[in-house]
C-alpha cells in the first residue's frame, strides 16, 4: 500500500475487455485501493448504488453509437451516485466525446494507452484534496487574499485610503470595490495576463462573455453534421498524434483544420498545448489568448483561460496562475478541476 492513501477508498471499473480491465484493477490495487470491476448489464446502475463507488473508471458504450455515454446519464440520474466522480476512459476522446461528457459535466477523461500511470496519477490527486472542508470556495479566497494585499499597501501616512503599490506589484480590487478619490469601475476587474500576445482577453464580466448552455448544444449539433468534414477528421488525426507524443505531426494536422471557422478555436487551443510541451510557453499563451478570442462557446473560452493559467503555472508565475484559474472557477466552479489548481497553488503563495 502506498503511504498516505486509504485503503478503503473504493472504485468501481466498467470495462468489457478483459485485459484491460484486469491491468487496471491489479494497479490501482497494488496502490492501495478497494476495486471492485463490472460489465455492461441491466442490473448494472442497481449494482453501482449498492457499492456507492467514489469514482467509476469506464468508457464509452461501442454497441450503441447513438447514445455512448448513456450509462453516464444513468449514474447521473442515480441520488445514490452524486458524489461519485465519473473518469471517463477512452480508446480516442473525438470532438463530439469532449462536448458529450462536458455536457454530463464530465471533465476527468483519459486515453487507453500503454502509460496507465496517467489514470493511476489522477486517482491519487482526486483522493488527495478531498479531505479540503466542502465549504471552501476559492474565488471567495482569491477575494480575500486581494483585500490582505489592498490592507497591506495602504498609505501614505496623511493620505488615508490611498492606494499605495510598490513598482511591480499587482493588485486586483475584488468586484465592486471602490478606491477613494478614484471612480468605481463600470465592470468587475479579473486578471488579465501578460500582454505579449496579440490578443487580449476581453475585461468583461463572465456571465455575459460567454454563451449559453443553449448555443453550446446548436455548436455540438454543428459539429455532429460536420462529422465527416475533411477539417474534423484533420483535427481527430491531430488529437490521436497528440495523445502518441507525436507534436510535429499533430501541429500539422491542428494547423490545417484551424482553417475550418467551427472548429478554429478548439484547434488553437491543441497548438497551444503543443508549444507547452515543446517548452515555447509565450508561444502557448500567445496561441491560447488567440483561441479565446477566436471561440464562440463557453467551454472553448473557459479551456483557453485554463490553459493558459496552466502555462503559467509552469513558468513559475503562481500568483498569475491562481488569478487566472480564479476566473475560470468564478464562471463555473465545476469546469475540470479548477478548484483542486486552485486549493494547490494557495499552499505554494
Amino acid at each position: 500500500m502506498v503511504p498516505g492513501l486509504v485503503s478503503n477508498r473504493s472504485i468501481a471499473i466498467i470495462e468489457d475487455d478483459y485485459t484491460t480491465k484486469s491491468q487496471l484493477k491489479v494497479r490501482l490495487e497494488k496502490a492501495g485501493y478497494k476495486v471492485s470491476s463490472f460489465t455492461t448489464s441491466s442490473k448494472l446502475i442497481a449494482q453501482l448504488a449498492a457499492m456507492v463507488p467514489e469514482i467509476v473508471i469506464m468508457d464509452k458504450d461501442p454497441a450503441n453509437p447513438k447514445k455512448p455515454f448513456w450509462i453516464i446519464e444513468l449514474i447521473k440520474k442515480e441520488p445514490k451516485l452524486k458524489k461519485t466522480e465519473i473518469f471517463a476512459y477512452l480508446k480516442e476522446i473525438e470532438v463530439k466525446d469532449e462536448i458529450a461528457l462536458r455536457r454530463y459535466k464530465v471533465t476527468s477523461y483519459f486515453t487507453k494507452t500503454n502509460k496507465i500511470n496517467y489514470i493511476i496519477e489522477g486517482v491519487k490527486k482526486h483522493f488527495a484534496l478531498q479531505g479540503r472542508p466542502e465549504e471552501f470556495d476559492p474565488w471567495i479566497d482569491f477575494l480575500e487574499m486581494q483585500q490582505q494585499i489592498q490592507h497591506k499597501y495602504e498609505g501614505p501616512p496623511g493620505a488615508p485610503g490611498q492606494l499605495r503599490v510598490p513598482p511591480g506589484a499587482k493588485v486586483i480590487p475584488p468586484p465592486g470595490a471602490q478606491r477613494t478619490n478614484a471612480p468605481a469601475p463600470k465592470q468587475p476587474l479579473i486578471p488579465s495576463p501578460p500582454s505579449a500576445a496579440p490578443h487580449r482577453l476581453p475585461p468583461t464580466e463572465e456571465s455575459s462573455d460567454f454563451l449559453t448552455t443553449i448555443q453550446d448544444k446548436v455548436v455540438a449539433k454543428d459539429l455532429e453534421k460536420k462529422a465527416a468534414s475533411p477539417a474534423l477528421e484533420n483535427f481527430n488525426k491531430g488529437v490521436s498524434f497528440y495523445n502518441k507524443e507525436q507534436y510535429p505531426q499533430a501541429l500539422i494536422m491542428f494547423e490545417k483544420s484551424r482553417l475550418d471557422k467551427m472548429l478554429q478555436a478548439k484547434s488553437l487551443v491543441m497548438i497551444g498545448k503543443i508549444h507547452r510541451h515543446m517548452n515555447n510557453m509565450n508561444a502557448a499563451i500567445a496561441t491560447f489568448k488567440e483561441a479565446h478570442h477566436a471561440a464562440e462557446d463557453t467551454e472553448t473560452k473557459l479551456e483557453s483561460r485554463y490553459q493558459i493559467a496552466e502555462t503559467m503555472k509552469k513558468q513559475g508565475k503562481l500568483q498569475d496562475a491562481y488569478n487566472m484559474f480564479a476566473t475560470v472557477y468564478k464562471a463555473d466552479k465545476e469546469f475540470k478541476d479548477t478548484r483542486n489548481k486552485l486549493i494547490e497553488l494557495k499552499k505554494s503563495l
